[in-house]
């Protein structure tokens, strides 16, 4: 089985095409357990920048929650492994 690797963020980024690559970047990171202040780190932004980038996406996808948000991009980021996998990919 091949893994996800998450610095790959452009393969990801077209599971999300209706984010920009700096929101799809920051849900991901935020979907696999990184605290806010390690995302701003990674990605050389301030926390508030993180907290903008979260809430930015939830409006675009139409999501209320930062866990609804969670669930749905670790759902996305499973269909599109496992459609990958099974593709032969």
């Amino acid at each position: 089985m091949t893994a996800f690797d998450p610095t790959q963020f452009i393969q990801f980024h077209k599971v999300f095409s209706e984010l920009s690559v700096a929101q799809s970047e920051t849900v991901l990171l935020f979907a696999i357990g990184i605290p806010y202040e390690d995302i701003a780190d990674f990605r050389h932004i301030s926390v508030k920048s993180v907290r903008r980038h979260l809430h930015e996406s939830m409006k675009k996808l139409s999501i209320f929650s930062l866990n609804s948000l969670r669930s749905v991009i670790i759902i996305r980021l499973f269909l599109f492994t496992f459609n990958g996998i099974s593709a032969g990919q």
